[in-house]
Order: C-alpha cells, then sequence, then structure tokens
C-alpha cells in the first residue's frame, strides 16, 4: 500500500503529521514533542476519496482540535 505523509503546524506551532493512504484514510497521527520525539495525536481524514480532503486533528500540546485542507495530486507516495 502506498503512504504519504501530510504535515502543518498547529496554533500552538506544534507540529502536525498524518499518514495517508491512496484513498485518502488517516493511517496514524502523530506530533512533535521536541528533539525528535513524536506523541500520539489522533487524526481523521474528513471527505476521503475525493480530490480535496481534510485532517483533522486533537493536537496533544494545546488539546485543540486542528483541521487543514489537502489536495490528492499534491502528495508524494512512497
Amino acid at each position: 500500500m502506498k503512504t504519504a505523509s501530510v504535515q502543518t503546524p498547529c496554533e500552538c506551532q506544534g507540529s502536525l503529521e498524518a499518514i495517508v493512504d491512496e484513498a485518502g484514510i488517516v493511517l496514524s497521527g502523530s506530533a512533535c514533542v521536541g528533539k525528535g520525539e513524536r506523541e500520539v495525536a489522533p487524526a481523521t481524514a474528513i471527505d476521503a476519496g475525493k480530490e480535496q480532503f481534510q485532517v483533522g486533528w486533537l493536537c496533544p500540546l494545546c488539546g485543540r482540535n486542528t483541521v487543514r485542507s489537502f489536495c490528492v495530486s499534491a502528495l508524494v507516495y512512497a
């Protein structure tokens, strides 16, 4: 299965990341908590399967729900 990584900063400046598959389904979510350490950040896809979809995270650093839009054609799959 091919996967891509989407990243965005939270409003608290934490770094959020989600791994998504070709269908736009989130496989995992995480947040950088400093010096390469990562913490689980629950994430979900909204409108998965469409050209433009959103990913929502629960930031473990500040507790905010952060939603960002992504375009499938801009993702790089490995």
